[in-house]
């Protein structure tokens, strides 16, 4: 049963101003309990939630809402300790930047001076694990290619492309309870990359690969480093990769929503994994965490890299962090290749660690330019806005949330997958809600069987017309391949063929391939 949300008293670490005194408004603010009661608590779509604004330095709202665990009935609390999953990332990419400072390596040094196995990395051509063809990459990945996943590496949970089905079949970037960093650093320079370093963005493991770098320059485990130089000096004191027996009363249950789209328990706090002992110090998705402890790790950098008297970096090692890093100033839907991230792509670019917000025209939504964030597959999100001196926090445990404006990929993954009811296929080419498109307009029910990934529309430079022609690239540019009425097709900007989909009944369809032609226009569409 959903519960009503309650503005709760801030626990002694978070004082409460009042929202006029910073520049907000109570009223204003008093929607977001309203919205998220009436759009999520009630429908039940999640069991409960936490909320923080604040400016100038001072928490001005901090509401929680419904509960942290549904099983025993236990209210949301603002002491909460939530799985933060990718929200690890940006502590991460601050540990390296320390060393960064330090003169411990470059930006564009490459990645194999530091990691040697890594010297020989190739990229993928064709082939299943282990017998793979490859190509050498066109140059090393550089510190740079991690920082802003630009390196070929990936997820085994994308489920796009054979080398992340190795991923998967290796256990690479899974579970985070056995293995080491080192670990995974050896199984890594078995496998090829998906690109050239620098030739796209892909979500993937390169941060796991910045926290092995930690311990390479520091000669420390990874947690023991955060501890000493982020996360103790900042006061966060419930931040860490497991969960004490005398904290795990206050550690949120973990939730996904079933087929059905009904709200399962997904992750017990009193039997996670969390709560033993874990060797793999994941810098990607390991850390769980309270609202007080990341409100300060983001005044920290809103404050320049200092909160209260403890410097973290610098204030201009911040300011490079958070600037665009992308080639020539694109934004993501110029790059990304894959089939899930923390943000959407149109108007929005990355830094070392952190999505930055480039044109708000083109994103289509309200802030600033120059705002910064990230996410956590537990629907957990952050931005902090430097303009309006502004940090916003929301913390849930509801995992990977795709089906609602999906952000996770389109495959069937039984309970899971996100798939619309009665439908065979899923719900993230909706016109709307796909954020991997180059355009909304590009977006299609997808007419494919549940295996295949709405990936090939990020890709498409879909036209029809009563020509029945289709654009696809080829590598030079885009040619004309016509198919007849009823058909629709793709094209992949790395192949030479475009695949045309006929829906049969839903959940099955006919597949044909085309080669392209010579790069001709598309006229007549």
């Amino acid at each position: 049963m959903a519960v009503r949300p309650v503005l709760v008293s801030a626990p002694p670490e978070l004082d409460l101003a009042r929202p006029e005194e910073v520049g907000l408004n109570a009223a204003q603010l008093a929607r977001i309990d309203d919205h998220l009661r009436r759009r999520y608590l009630e429908p039940e779509k999640i069991a409960g939630c936490l909320t923080l604004v604040a400016r100038g330095g001072k928490p001005a709202y901090l509401s929680a809402q419904g509960l942290m665990d549904r099983e025993r009935n236990r209210a949301m609390r603002p002491d909460t300790i939530f799985r933060i999953y990718s929200m690890t990332k940006p502590i991460t990419s601050v540990a390296l930047m320390q060393l960064y400072e330090q003169g411990h390596f470059q930006l564009d040094d490459p990645v194999e001076k530091f990691i040697p196995e890594w010297r020989d990395l190739r990229v993928f051509e064709s082939g299943n694990h282990p017998n793979f063809l490859t190509r050498p990459v066109d140059r090393p990945m550089t510190f740079r290619d991690l920082f802003t996943h630009q390196s070929g590496l990936t997820y085994g949970f994308m489920e796009r492309t054979n080398v992340d089905a190795a991923y998967r079949e290796l256990g690479i970037g899974g579970p985070p309870a056995g293995g080491s960093l080192r670990q995974m650093i050896e199984q890594l320079a078995g496998l090829p990359l998906e690109f050239s370093p620098g030739d796209a963005w892909n979500y993937s493991v390169a941060t796991d690969v910045l926290a092995y770098l930690v311990e390479v320059f520091s000669g420390q485990p990874f947690d023991e480093y955060l501890q000493e130089h982020i996360t103790g000096p900042l006061g966060m004191v419930d931040t860490g990769f497991t969960v004490p027996a005398s904290k795990v009363d206050r550690f949120a249950a973990n939730y996904r929503r079933d087929r059905n789209k009904k709200l399962v328990l997904l992750d017990d706090p009193l039997t996670s994994h969390y709560t033993g002992d874990v060797s793999f110090f994941s810098g990607g998705g390991g850390l769980v965490s309270t609202m007080h402890d990341y409100y300060r790790f983001c005044q920290m950098m809103l404050g320049g890299g200092t909160l209260e008297d403890t410097r973290i970096l610098g204030r201009k090692t911040v300011e490079l962090m958070t600037m665009n890093h992308l080639p020539s100033g694109s934004d993501l839907t110029d790059l990304a290749v894959g089939t899930f991230s923390e943000t959407t792509y149109e108007g929005v670019g990355f830094g070392l660690g952190v999505s930055v917000t480039l044109d708000l025209a083109v994103a289509q939504a309200i802030g600033s330019v120059g705002e910064y964030g990230w996410g956590g597959a537990a629907s957990t999100a952050f931005w902090i806005d430097p303009k309006e001196d502004l940090i916003v926090i929301f913390m849930v445990q509801f995992w990977m949330s795709g089906t609602n404006s999906a952000t996770w990929n389109c495959s069937e993954r039984g309970e899971s997958s996100g798939q619309s009811p009665g439908r065979g296929w899923p719900p993230c080419c909706s016109w709307r809600s796909w954020p991997g498109c180059r355009s909304r307009r590009s977006c299609f029910p997808c007419p494919w069987p549940p295996r295949r990934h709405c990936s090939f529309w990020r890709w498409s430079s879909f036209t029809r017309g009563s020509c029945g022609a289709s654009r696809c690239w080829n590598g030079a540019g885009p040619s004309t391949v016509s198919h007849s009425p009823g058909w629709t097709a793709t094209g992949d900007r790395a192949a030479t063929e475009v695949h045309a989909w006929r829906p049969n009944t839903p959940g099955t369809s006919t597949l044909k391939t085309s080669t392209c032609s010579a790069p001709i226009p598309c006229s007549g569409c």
